[in-house]
């Protein structure tokens, strides 16, 4: 009774919340013209679900990495390929061509099937201060590697009806210098400017720049580099920023020795590093790696030679030892013949994790819970179908629901965190379907929790529960999140089903599989379906492989010498992927 007086308390503060933080709401990837497998890929984030959407681009992705952003609503306002900026409208934008002018640009923009050259160094920022208005950040490609340089471009959507144009273009940032491809942000602890951090090339040296209403100041640099580091080649092709802005992370890349993880503590007052800790790999895999980071900023996930995925333990004593094996290859390959193997991996505004594939193909892998520990962070591979082949990388986004450090010495604007309520639900656990977990998606620091499932039982005030129905139906569920400075809340229609289809909400369609558990042989109904039904267990390993006639409405697997434990059912067809799980007795 205690808690929820406490609560009640609470609730007759006023009730104002911040509408910001909805900037990386929608992704926008894709390659090449517009048919059945290309053209444009928007992922819509604004339920909690990813909502899909196929579109004929203006221009060509090519396999950079993509970059977009929304306004503090959520609402798409303009992406760019590195060469030119769209809107909202599909739309270049008034002078919105030629940009990241070079040697390169007639290559990279000009050539029919390619876009700017990028790994993880076009990343776009809203300019502090100003409502609609944004700073692109972009680069150049040289003949001579040590010319790159560091350019922005300034777009403000409100010229043209809100259809946008670009206010400035090209500016030098940074350079000549030996090229530097990886770049991050972190909101700076006032809550209103961000830090920009850009690691050398080949050193462990940071440079840092501070976006202000008024200007862009540095470089702070900062230098790491010692004889240890000085053993390893630092590729600067991926760097990460913890979610709580508290932890920086950069993956190396050597041809000298086994590739390691540098792990920073970060001042996001000052901008420094501190507490510097290297992270080992656990194996000699070395190409092409790359790294994310759980919502909640504890785990670390490795992505290894395009064949691994590994979790750390950021809160370990020993976080090198704490790296467990999460998934394998599984030697998936796209309807078209190109490898799923893995790839690029970003933090969705859902709190899911996305890895695309080397080949750029129409599939995203996914971890489901990375604020887990072990397999129960639910890493499923080929996961998401997108509409349209994608690109290669991921899209670049820092936490824009980061807000400021109450009360510390840089909280200078008088800036209060206010709470926004969030949140998704899905339901997973074949075996009790009214069984429906719900996960808080909230953000700008709420401290209590309080969720009503609509269904006249018992509330609650844990931050992520599970709340079993007595019957099926649609169900109202609020969630309402408070802390010292406001309150805000959240209501959705959940619709709890008698019998669970094992889907989850906007990703999948469904697959009927029974009974389940199982002892011996699995049934499917498959809808007459045409395509391929594979079986893979917890770690990604294929079980089984079949084709299934055209036609056949319904089939059975032997599954009598598997052992005990979960597995996932794929059932791959030339336009979709059905799923499903089921438990082995």
């Amino acid at each position: 009774m205690q808690k929820i007086s406490q609560i009640l308390i609470v609730f007759i503060l006023p009730v104002f919340c911040n509408a910001q933080g909805k900037y990386d709401y929608n992704w926008v990837t894709g390659y090449g013209t517009f048919d059945i497998n290309f053209g444009g890929t928007k992922i819509d984030f604004s339920t909690g679900y990813p909502v899909l959407e196929h579109f004929a681009l203006p221009f060509q992705f090519g396999f950079n990495m993509p970059c977009s952003i929304s306004d503090m609503d959520g609402k798409l306002q303009f992406y760019s390929s590195g060469c030119k900026i769209a809107n909202f409208n599909n739309e270049v934008m008034e002078n919105g061509d030629d940009l990241s002018p070079g040697p390169y640009q007639s290559i990279e923009c000009d050539n029919p099937i390619y876009g700017y050259d990028s790994y993880q160094n076009m990343m776009i920022l809203p300019r502090p201060g100003y409502l609609n208005r944004y700073v692109y950040f972009h680069h150049t490609i040289e003949s001579d590697i040590s010319q790159g340089k560091i350019l922005y471009s300034e777009v403000d959507m409100n010229f043209n009806n809100g259809k946008g144009k670009v206010i400035r273009k090209n500016q030098l940032l940074r350079g000549p210098v030996l090229r530097e491809r990886a770049m991050t942000a972190v909101k700076h602890g006032n809550g209103q400017d961000w830090w920009i951090i850009i690691p050398q090339e080949k050193v462990n040296i940071y440079n840092l720049y501070l976006l202000t209403p008024d200007s862009i100041q540095g470089p702070f640099v900062h230098d790491w580099e010692n004889a240890e580091a000085a053993q390893y080649e630092k590729f600067g092709l991926n760097i990460v920023m913890s979610p709580d802005g508290k932890k920086f992370a950069r993956m190396t890349n050597s041809h000298v020795s086994v590739p390691k993880i540098y792990l920073y503590d970060f001042d996001r007052c000052s901008g420094t590093f501190s507490n510097v800790q290297t992270i080992s790999m656990p194996d000699s895999i070395e190409y092409s790696p790359w790294i994310a980071i759980s919502p909640n900023s504890r785990f670390l996930y490795l992505q290894s030679g395009q064949i691994k995925l590994y979790q750390y333990d950021l809160w370990a004593s020993d976080i090198s030892a704490s790296a467990q094996l999460i998934g394998v290859y599984d030697g998936f390959v796209s309807p078209l013949g190109f490898s799923g193997a893995f790839n690029a991996m970003a933090l969705a505004p859902n709190n899911k994790i996305y890895m695309c594939c080397t080949s750029g193909i129409n599939y995203y892998h996914t971890i489901h819970a990375p604020d887990k520990p072990g397999l129960a962070c639910d890493f499923r591979q080929h996961d998401l179908e997108l509409p349209t082949v994608n690109n290669n990388l991921m899209p670049l986004y820092p936490n824009y629901r980061l807000g400021p450090i109450d009360s510390s010495s840089c909280d200078t604007l008088g800036w209060d965190n206010l709470c926004v309520a969030f949140f998704r639900w899905e339901s997973i656990d074949t075996l009790s379907p009214l069984k429906i977990e719900f996960t808080d998606l909230s953000y700008f620091e709420p401290a209590v929790w309080f969720w009503d499932f609509g269904d006249g039982g018992a509330m609650s005030q844990e931050i992520n529960p599970v709340h079993t129905y007595t019957a099926p139906g649609i169900y109202q569920v609020c969630l309402t999140v408070c802390n010292a400075n406001t309150c805000d809340w959240e209501c959705k229609d959940v619709e709890v089903k008698a019998v669970s289809t094992v889907s989850v909400h906007g990703e999948k369609g469904e697959l009927i599989l029974w009974p389940n558990p199982v002892s011996d042989r699995l049934r499917l109904q498959v809808a007459g379906n045409v395509g391929y039904l594979q079986v893979f267990n917890a770690t990604g390993q294929m079980m089984s492989q079949n084709q299934l006639p055209e036609s056949q409405e319904e089939v059975s697997i032997d599954v009598q010498a598997y052992p005990p434990g979960l597995y996932y059912v794929n059932l791959q067809t030339k336009d979709r992927v059905l799923s499903g799980k089921f438990i082995k007795n």
